[in-house]
């Protein structure tokens, strides 16, 4: 029989691992000599946990450090360094924002030249702006080491990788063992997804045939319920339901344009754009904001409504690129920074223009019958043409400052291509997104241990009842399904993969 090599590493917490491990259990149950590479040590309480017990008893477990020669990371770092000096002198040194997205034609350049990047930016403080001679150090080294990690898992013959991001070094690691054509499904925001070899999937990822399904099985009706509860705070994710907190209405408030913010080193890079016109969201609003001083319109700049659970103060790194954008320390009077007074429903009701680098606002806006402005868009493979994405920064520009009557001409939406955004909306938070079947909670990089080990406990009481669940989800991806699907759907996509096989 077969002896199956799995690695599951990449950033995967416990209470991922809860769900994540009965899944891969089944998608390998053709065989009882299986090894899997793992990451990091499980804790005491997983060991003795229902998942351990039932979904691990036929697999081999095998510790990350094994595959090295020396265990201690200052060594391993040590040896990095010698090895790559050069190479890392020169990222150091020589490698900056303007450096991230040229030599687009090659491939593994972009990769690597973005997971070194995001890592950079990940390790600045708030209001730091550009990485430092010490944050590229770093992060270099752990780029490297991701590396060094990729081939050491290529050489064990490990031909299927799980990892919980693709992102910050992690997308070192992953380009590397794309290259190799390993199998790699990666994770996020509750959802298991399979990545091709040169093309990014993510959770937010629709194809034509995946759409089509759900319109011939799902009713108009539904469609517009889900929305209009999403609306009323009853929607299926956290930060739609967050966003909504702050005044629902304000007639004072009048013809208004209104930009989304990310966290800012939170990573935009979890589905690369090559040819996209801003390098990262700090270079993003440097630059919008050095537009904007050209503006009569009322702007109102949005925090991101989760950046404290991130970690980041938002508005001390707002102010030092008001500085830089605009050469002193106050804004315009038109522009004003919103930090939770207006409900994103508010806003995006009632903005004329709509601005965000990428993430769900601008399916909310289409949603509403608005194109927003992008720099990412996220459904152009479904050419609905919901949102207006720039190809350069000049277009950028003067969309911006069109006076906003004719901006209206051309960025209204029909009711088709209102109703497949409802539609997208619909799958991403219903069908794609498992949260509500395991009794789960968002969980943000700088939550407490205690909401964290509640989260944990909160998965594990309903393993059981999601044994069948399971199962359906580790067919369909055996069978070609792209990513999990929700236990209400699940057998209807599970019938429509194999009546393709």
């Amino acid at each position: 029989m077969k002896k199956n090599k799995i690695y599951i590493g990449g950033g995967f917490s416990e209470d991922q691992l809860l769900w994540i491990f009965p899944i891969i259990s089944n998608y390998f149950s053709n065989s009882n000599q299986n090894v899997i590479f793992l990451e990091n040590k499980l804790s005491k309480t997983f060991s003795k946990s229902l998942v351990f017990k039932k979904y691990l008893k036929n697999f081999k477990l095998i510790q990350q450090d094994n595959l090295f020669f020396f265990k201690s990371n200052i060594i391993k770092y040590f040896l990095l360094l010698i090895k790559y000096f050069p190479n890392i002198f020169f990222f150091v040194f020589f490698i900056n924002r303007n450096s991230i997205l040229k030599n687009k034609d090659q491939w593994n350049n972009v990769q690597f030249y973005h997971s070194f990047w995001d890592t950079s930016l990940k390790l600045c403080e708030d209001g730091q702006l550009e990485p430092n001679f010490f944050n590229k150090f770093i992060a270099i080294l752990r780029c490297y080491a991701a590396i060094d990690l990729a081939k050491k898992i290529y050489k064990q013959d490990i031909k299927t990788v799980f990892l919980g991001h693709t992102v910050y070094s992690n997308r070192a690691l992953f380009a590397y063992l794309r290259s190799r054509k390993i199998k790699i499904f990666t994770q996020a925001a509750y959802n298991l997804h399979i990545q091709p070899k040169l093309r990014d999937n993510s959770w937010l990822n629709i194809s034509n045939d995946k759409l089509a399904l759900v319109k011939k099985k799902i009713k108009i009706n539904k469609i517009n319920d889900y929305f209009i509860r999403r609306n009323k705070g009853k929607g299926n994710y956290y930060d739609s339901e967050n966003a909504l907190k702050g005044v629902k209405r304000d007639d004072d408030l009048k013809d208004f344009n209104t930009i989304f913010l990310h966290v800012f080193r939170d990573s935009p890079f979890n589905l690369i754009e090559k040819n996209r016109i801003f390098v990262d969201y700090f270079d993003w609003i440097i630059k919008t904001l050095k537009i904007l001083k050209n503006s009569n319109e009322k702007w109102i700049i949005r925090c991101h409504p989760s950046h404290k659970r991130w970690g980041e103060n938002q508005s001390i790194t707002l102010k030092k690129i008001i500085s830089v954008a605009l050469e002193k320390s106050s804004l315009p009077s038109n522009i004003i920074i919103d930090e939770g007074l207006y409900s994103n429903l508010f806003l995006i009701k009632n903005s004329k223009k709509i601005v965000t680098f990428n993430g769900t606002v601008q399916l909310e806006a289409a949603c509403f019958g608005k194109k927003a402005i992008t720099v990412v868009s996220n459904f152009k493979n479904l050419n609905l043409k919901i949102d207006i994405c720039p190809k350069n920064l000049a277009e950028y520009k003067k969309i911006l400052l069109n006076k906003n009557h004719k901006y209206a001409n051309f960025s209204k939406l029909n009711s088709n291509q209102i109703l497949n955004s409802k539609y997208l909306l619909y799958i991403i938070e219903n069908i794609h997104y498992l949260k509500k079947d395991l009794n789960a909670s968002e969980i943000y990089k700088d939550d407490s241990e205690k909401l964290k080990k509640l989260n944990f406990k909160n998965i594990m009481l309903n393993i059981k009842t999601n044994e069948e669940f399971f199962k359906k989800n580790s067919i369909y991806l055996k069978n070609g399904g792209t990513h999990t699907i929700s236990k209400n759907f699940i057998d209807n996509f599970i019938d429509h993969e194999n009546s393709k096989i």
